[in-house]
């Protein structure tokens, strides 16, 4: 699967604020979205990224932030990825780096904000789907060739112990 396949069964909302704005604006967007990131922008260049994160851990070591600029807050090295790289590759991407959010670019243009969260649940629901898919293959497996199988592995077993091989 790729990043693309997310973001289209995701959406593409982006949620940005301009880099002169405060701590406070940054929450309220997130807040009113219900999103765990904002980009700062400056026209149209990505100058950074904030998450929930990063205003938590700055609550808890600098007090009331909310009225400082999100510039002092902000990430500046930010990460981004392409739609059609693999969801695997950018796992890898995220957890190397330790970060939780990265905006997708396709042709030059920001196309979506991806979490470490949109990844599992892809995963999660190309695995779920792998073992539905297996079942109705076992399911469906005919009589006799069970059978036979089972015969084939008991008499290729030197042990006579279906559960152990030599």
């Amino acid at each position: 699967m790729h990043i693309n396949d997310i973001l289209a069964e995701k959406g593409y909302e982006v949620y940005c604020i301009d880099s002169h704005q405060t701590v406070h604006d940054a929450i309220a967007v997130m807040t009113r979205h219900n999103v765990g990131a904002v980009l700062i922008m400056e026209k149209d260049n990505i100058k950074g990224i904030v998450t929930r994160t990063d205003i938590i851990l700055s609550f808890s070591h600098q007090g009331d932030v909310d009225d400082h600029r999100i510039t002092e807050l902000m990430s500046t090295d930010v990460i981004t990825c392409k739609g059609e790289d693999n969801i695997e590759h950018i796992l890898n991407v995220m957890n190397h780096h330790k970060i939780n959010y990265l905006p997708v670019i396709n042709n030059n243009k920001i196309n979506g904000i991806i979490s470490q969260g949109d990844l599992m649940k892809s995963i999660i629901k190309d695995y779920q789907f792998q073992n539905r898919l297996l079942k109705r293959y076992i399911q469906t497996w005919p009589e006799e060739n069970r059978n036979n199988n089972s015969l084939k592995l008991i008499v290729n077993n030197k042990s006579k112990n279906p559960l152990e091989f030599n």
